[in-house]
């Protein structure tokens, strides 16, 4: 047992201030089987995407021109950056996403190590995290970077708002105000960000923490809204138009088919999508009333700790739709079940996952058994690891293969002017041809190393 608690590490403060040899090494490991498992093929230009390039080959990026509902500038500039290093190999571009992706399920990590203060949290968290498999369309997209950006620039927000409620630093908190602005211009979500943050700051604030602190909060709310209500003006959103009692009732679906058809997806691999009118709901609402039962239960038994954990994930995942219900409902509502928003929300659900496992096993009377408990809490998260790594690894072949079809297209029309009408893919129908066949030449991507790789791939 002694083993055990040291392991467990309940001192107050962050461990990750000490690099000891156990950390430098699992971050080490981790981020090389990051890299390995998150590494596509052929990756080339996709969606979105081409619309962003063709900006810049006609003049250069509009960072504060809105992107359907979002203001990207601090995404814009970081997709400028994996440009520069790519030089025309569209494979290099995939790293940088990668490296934020791994940067943020550590933050994720250390946030649950910070909530529960037991280490092993910390290395389960930061792994179920990194190698979910619903995270392939923020990683394999290039311009989906966006939405990794706004959780990181999030969860550092709230890993240092944690620790100045523990050690009183207000360079802590001046910190956590400032990368909170961040995260409304990396992504639409995070407007919403800032009561999430006050949220937080109720919940685990100490008696002696002044509520006024949570005023910069307000102001940046409001800052953030009044900013985007006049770039608004400045162009045609995805929903503009005015809302009726009908959408209401659309919007209300969406938002609930959202946060509960989403957690079984986040279970369960490859779950397929003719259930989720009918199982998938029904069972994530039966997990929601579970959440709202240990709610309760923590709370009359004293175990408050739990309660404010609960409210808070609760609070994480369900903010994830508040937004998106509202402004992307008239895309239809399988929009709901999208794998690119479902980061936030990931980390809002496996909070409440981790905070049941951590009382369970807190308050286990049979002491004898807890460390075989820790070991098949383990021994569950690898096997969940292995079946996610497979998922993942079927999942790079068929984007790789999409990527190659799509660029052996565009070198067909590059050379012989040859264009396939019956091309489904998105960006065909967004874009015209000779425009991404220019951003691209502007790129430089049309080259003889994207070709080489491409042919591994073609499935024609």
């Amino acid at each position: 047992m002694k083993l055990l608690d040291k392991f467990n590490g309940l001192e107050k403060k962050s461990f990750l201030f000490k690099p000891t040899i156990y950390n430098i090494a699992f971050i080490a490991i981790f981020s090389a089987f990051g890299f390995w498992l998150w590494h596509l093929g052929f990756n080339y230009y996709f969606f979105d995407e081409w619309g962003w390039l063709m900006e810049i080959s006609q003049g250069g990026l509009k960072y504060f021109n809105p992107h359907n509902e979002h203001i990207l500038p601090i995404s814009k500039l970081f997709y400028l950056f994996q440009l520069y290093i790519s030089q025309g190999n569209t494979n290099l571009m995939l790293y940088p996403i990668i490296a934020i992706h791994l940067i943020t399920s550590l933050c994720f990590g250390w946030l649950i190590y910070l909530l529960l203060q037991k280490k092993i949290y910390f290395y389960l968290g930061s792994l179920l995290f990194m190698v979910h498999f619903s995270h392939f369309e923020n990683i394999f997209w290039g311009f989906q970077a966006q939405i990794i950006l706004n959780v990181l620039f999030l969860l550092l927000s709230l890993i240092l708002l944690k620790l100045y409620l523990q050690n009183d630093k207000y360079s802590y908190l001046i910190t956590s105000y400032i990368l909170l602005i961040f995260t409304a211009f990396t992504f639409g979500s995070g407007l919403l960000y800032p009561i999430l943050i006050i949220i937080f700051f109720l919940l685990f604030r100490q008696k002696h923490h002044s509520l006024r602190l949570i005023y910069p909060y307000i102001l940046i709310f409001y800052i953030d809204l009044l900013l985007y209500i006049h770039l608004a003006k400045t162009t045609i959103f995805y929903t503009t138009g005015i809302i009726t009692l009908n959408d209401l009732t659309d919007i209300a679906i969406y938002f609930f088919r959202g946060i509960y058809g989403n957690i079984p997806r986040s279970i369960l691999i490859d779950y397929s999508p003719k259930f989720f009118d009918s199982l998938t709901i029904g069972f994530g609402l039966i997990l929601a009333t579970a959440w709202i039962f240990f709610t309760g239960l923590f709370y009359k038994k004293e175990k408050i700790k739990y309660s404010k954990l609960i409210i808070f994930g609760y609070s994480a995942y369900c903010l994830v739709f508040l937004l998106l219900a509202p402004s992307r409902f008239v895309g239809g509502f399988s929009q709901s079940f999208t794998d690119r928003y479902h980061y936030l929300f990931l980390a809002g659900l496996l909070i409440l996952i981790f905070t049941i496992i951590d009382y369970f096993l807190s308050n286990i009377k049979l002491k004898k058994y807890k460390f075989s408990l820790y070991f098949l809490l383990c021994f569950l998260t690898f096997l969940f690891l292995a079946v996610s790594t497979k998922a993942i690894a079927r999942k790079s072949i068929e984007i790789s293969q999409r990527n190659a079809y799509e660029y052996n297209e565009l070198m067909k029309y590059y050379k012989n002017s040859e264009y396939n009408p019956n091309l489904y893919f998105y960006r065909y129908i967004y874009f015209d041809k000779k425009l991404i066949l220019d951003a691209a030449l502007d790129q430089k991507s049309l080259n003889p190393k994207n070709t080489q790789r491409a042919l591994l791939y073609n499935t024609q």
